[in-house]
């Protein structure tokens, strides 16, 4: 049996644990439903996983891959508001196709799979690490030019940054009446600086009660 033999497997039947997931939920899913979405024996995926928990962690490993190439293809010496920009553009990118709501509903599953599964844990930790140390590098890099707050911490800034697409994907999972073109403009807006149209001069007074 080749390796890419192996890879092919291995993504029919992750594809198939997609959709069994979508349609009956991650508890209500056994393995030989995924096995049969797949066209494959009963007993075939346990060749290539070991359990339905070591399907989400691939999948959860997948996300990660994905995640790393992202940034992989930043040009780090752009300009911060450039960067950001691109960053925007690139994770809600999924958000404008067809099947988003679907895509949205999974990755709650996977989330809540995660707080039981270790290893699914382990790498979807892993995920939101990378995805912070990468940010909070820009961040720095940012402050250094004069460009963002010196006082503000890097991470909490990429954790906030990040949060901006959770947001959505809860959102879409839940099937809100959510304009992604629009949330898209408002997040740049705001990891950018753009939202507010102007800067106070001096603080106003606070009026406190007596």
């Amino acid at each position: 049996m080749t390796e890419a033999h192996v890879e092919a497997r291995r993504n029919q039947i992750i594809e198939a644990a997609r959709e069994c997931f979508l349609e009956r939920g991650f508890h209500a899913t056994k393995i030989q439903d995924i096995a049969k979405r797949a066209g494959l024996s009963t007993g075939a995926p346990y060749r290539y996983f070991e359990s339905k928990d070591d399907i989400v962690a691939a999948m959860c490993s997948e996300a990660l891959d994905r995640h790393r190439n992202r940034f992989g293809a930043l040009d780090i010496d752009a300009a911060s508001r450039a960067i950001f920009e691109e960053l925007t553009s690139v994770y809600l990118a999924a958000a404008h196709d067809p099947g988003a709501e679907d895509s949205a509903r999974l990755t709650l599953q996977v989330w809540e799979e995660s707080t039981h599964s270790e290893r699914a844990g382990q790498v979807l930790r892993s995920d939101f690490k990378m995805i912070h140390t990468q940010v909070s590098k820009i961040v720095s890099n940012a402050q250094d030019r004069g460009e963002i707050d010196s006082d503000l911490d890097p991470i909490s800034v990429a954790q906030t940054m990040v949060s901006l697409v959770l947001g959505l994907i809860v959102q879409l999972a839940a099937g809100t009446d959510i304009n992604v073109d629009r949330y898209e403009e408002s997040t740049r807006s705001l990891v950018t600086g753009r939202l507010w149209t102007s800067t106070p001069s001096a603080e106003e007074p606070v009026n406190t009660p007596v």
